[in-house]
């Protein structure tokens, strides 16, 4: 053990590291797909959102026509 020096005590550290790498890599992987997967989400969300703020525009509009031309709601 002695004889090991610096070299003998680098070893288990580039063991490490590789199997660190493996594990962020795949890590990463999950998090890319999670992300591709929230952004999807999140554009049917905002898309539905202004669906509905679209149609919510539109009834204030007809309502608002309605109560112009003295009609009853």
């Amino acid at each position: 053990m002695a004889g090991d020096g610096p070299a003998g005590a680098a070893a288990p550290l580039l063991l490490l590291r590789a199997v660190k790498t493996t594990h962020t890599s795949a890590k990463e992987r999950v998090h890319r797909r999670s992300l591709k997967e929230r952004e999807e989400w999140i554009r049917c969300v905002v898309g539905t959102r202004r669906k509905r703020e679209l149609l919510e525009e539109d009834e204030g509009l007809e309502t608002h026509q309605k109560l112009e031309r003295g009609e009853r709601l």
